[in-house]
């Protein structure tokens, strides 16, 4: 039998302890999803932005996403093996995350006929990255300040949040460019 709910995708998971993972992503990227909702565009009929959480990077180079996903979870090595205890004490758990949005329709150099290739002009350029530094700089803002005023509200068991700096990610480019931004994020608690 699978574990996976493959006929019934609306079917929730049982409620566990075990989903702390997964809520402290999903809260994550509610917090940076908050930052970016003023900059998103009214929705058109074709036109979607999806958040979501992954299990690993995203295939977003075609669309417009935010997504977050868990990199590896576990207690960090130590130099000596922990001390034995009978008081059931876990060690610390790390959990890292990368959370990443994409956006598409980059300006790209085109084919502008026999050999001929044309390139946005800088002012082209200058104006879309007003937009996406804007966009990065929201998503970074958003986590940052609720780590500082102290309403991340992550599960029970994060004790600790480290956010990194913001990083430029880019696709290959072909007939849409596709650009966006990187955070890593960790997590330590007593899972």
């Amino acid at each position: 039998m699978p574990l996976l709910p493959f006929a019934k995708c609306d079917v929730p998971a049982p409620p566990t302890t075990c989903e702390f993972l997964f809520d402290t992503g999903r809260r994550l990227l509610d917090i940076a999803l908050a930052g970016l909702t003023p900059y998103l565009p009214p929705s058109e009929a074709d036109d979607t932005f999806d958040t979501y959480v992954s299990m690993g990077p995203p295939v977003a180079e075609f669309y417009d996403a935010l997504s977050i996903h868990l990199v590896s979870f576990g207690a960090p090595p130590a130099r000596r093996a922990p001390a034995s205890s009978n008081t059931g004490v876990w060690p610390v758990q790390v959990a890292e995350w990368d959370m990443r949005l994409w956006e598409n329709v980059y300006p790209v150099p085109r084919s502008a006929g026999e050999g001929v290739i044309a390139v946005p002009p800088p002012a082209e350029y200058q104006a879309v990255n007003r937009h996406v530094y804007a966009h990065g700089t929201a998503i970074h803002n958003a986590l940052t300040t609720a780590q500082v005023t102290n309403t991340l509200a992550l599960p029970h068991w994060v004790d600790k949040v480290t956010i990194g700096p913001l990083k430029p990610i880019s696709a290959a480019l072909g007939e849409s460019g596709a650009v966006g931004w990187k955070i890593e994020v960790a997590t330590e608690g007593h899972g």
